[in-house]
């Protein structure tokens, strides 16, 4: 038996422990069923999946206890980068299944696709693992926004290449308005869902620099960039940059926002390639000319 190196509580296993058990073996202290009350107990048969091909060291080379490593690696046992997978590891299916009870869906059978996922993506890293595609992880103005790899996406998904790139290209260098961004259905959404995380990773009340992080998002517009940045510096000294995706480094894994905020992201005076890989779009490199 493996001890666990994170100190994964009941609570944490819910949200933490489903990436990496998909690509590890199974540690008893992060399977369903496992509660922490003076001793962990069991309600449920003990799951394992089969790796073809694979021998034990070569799994355990894929151990990690981090969202970022974990979906990569889901991704690498499929063979790609940024792809749905789901339907390509039916050794998954089982424990998604078995876990659905963690996104308040009934445990059982009944989660058979990508397709059965799309309403877990907000709110489980592990669709955005199985089902990046889907879900939205390599899209940069798409209503997903916990597309940082360390919320769950793979990190291929917004390397600035493929479809994600190809997205950045066409996007207008335009930026709109606080006034604009608050009625605009898409910033709205991302607020609810920056809510959302800030909750999940900032669990203490104290030096957080919102507490209803939805409206502090929707009266901000662009200006949340400097705005979260120096609250973030003051509150625990980390520079952060939210154009790029760096809200607040590993804890809270976020969308870029240049794509959308290209005149507060500085999305000019760079070369072409220089600004897709700021996030921005690749159009603001016509307009600064």
């Amino acid at each position: 038996a493996k001890t666990n190196p994170m100190d994964v509580t009941q609570h944490r296993m819910r949200s933490y422990g489903h990436i990496q058990a998909i690509n590890e073996t199974i540690y008893p202290e992060l399977m369903p069923g496992w509660k922490d009350g003076g001793g962990l107990k069991s309600s449920v048969a003990p799951m394992t999946f089969e790796f073809a091909l694979n021998a034990l060291a070569e799994v355990k080379k894929r151990e990690a206890y981090d969202f970022s490593q974990a979906s990569a690696s889901v991704q690498s046992i499929a063979g790609t980068t940024c792809s749905d997978v789901f339907s390509v590891l039916p050794q998954a299916q089982r424990f998604v299944n078995a876990s659905a009870d963690a996104v308040g869906a009934p445990p059982g059978r009944g989660i058979e696709s990508c397709a059965d996922m799309t309403r877990f993506c907000k709110r489980w890293p592990l669709a955005r693992a199985l089902c990046p595609s889907t879900c939205g992880c390599d899209d940069p103005t798409g209503e997903l926004f916990a597309t940082g790899s360390s919320s769950g996406c793979p990190a291929a998904c917004t390397a600035v290449a493929g479809a994600y790139r190809s997205s950045l290209e066409a996007l207008p260098c335009v930026e709109r308005t606080q006034q604009e961004l608050a009625s605009d259905p898409l910033w709205q959404e991302w607020a609810r869902q920056f809510h959302y995380q800030v909750d999940l990773a900032w669990k203490y009340g104290r030096g957080r620099p919102c507490t209803n992080c939805t409206e502090y998002m929707m009266s901000s517009g662009c200006g949340i960039i400097a705005k979260w940045s120096d609250a973030v510096n003051a509150s625990i000294g980390w520079s952060v940059d939210p154009c790029n995706g760096n809200w607040m480094h590993d804890l809270i894994g976020l969308k870029a926002v240049a794509a959308y905020c290209p005149v507060t992201c500085g999305c000019s005076g760079m070369t072409h390639e220089a600004l897709l890989q700021r996030h921005c779009p690749g159009t603001c490199a016509a307009s600064s000319r």
